[in-house]
């Protein structure tokens, strides 16, 4: 059987289970007679309804018949090949350039420069080259802010040829 018909017979096994009430019978006797109720588990709470004798086997047929399908779907997703899940390493990264850069050095225009500030200035503004400057460090030391206050600083033309590449 193929990937395509075993996905489509689970979602049509998880159809026909979800017509069918879930959850089991059971019997109470009250005053020597027996009583059957529908048990099932509603937002982590177990509910219970009465089920009337006329109904009961009708009722019990849907129960055994949801428990059969739901054997079905176990064994047919034992055989669906496992997805590969997310790498939990994996990076998300956050590239900005241009009028994008602008809009995010907006906001640190009025804050004081710090003592480091110079050394960066300078490492943007030095000989021309081709530059990468990478920035790591502890949390909430200002990296960012830093990086932000040269962008600030910088005109059209300089901020055309800049981007801000950030990974966490």
């Amino acid at each position: 059987m193929e990937l395509s018909e075993m996905q489509a017979q689970a979602a049509e096994l998880e159809q026909q289970i979800s017509a069918l009430p879930a959850g089991s019978v059971t019997k109470k006797t009250v005053g020597g007679k027996d009583y059957f109720y529908h048990r099932w588990t509603e937002n982590k709470k177990r509910r219970e309804k009465y089920i009337p004798a006329d109904e009961l086997e009708n009722f019990r047929a849907q129960i055994e018949r949801r428990k059969e399908l739901e054997r079905k779907l176990k064994a047919l997703k034992k055989q669906l090949p496992k997805a590969k899940s997310a790498n939990p390493s994996a990076f998300t990264t956050n590239v900005r350039t241009g009028e994008a850069l602008r809009s995010f050095a907006t906001s640190v225009r009025g804050y004081r420069r710090r003592e480091c500030f110079r050394q960066l200035h300078d490492f943007v503004y030095g000989e021309p080259q081709d530059k990468v400057f990478i920035l790591y460090g502890l949390r909430r030391t200002g990296k960012t802010t830093m990086i932000r206050q040269i962008f600030a600083e910088m005109n059209d033309a300089e901020l055309a040829k800049a981007a801000f590449i950030q990974i966490t």
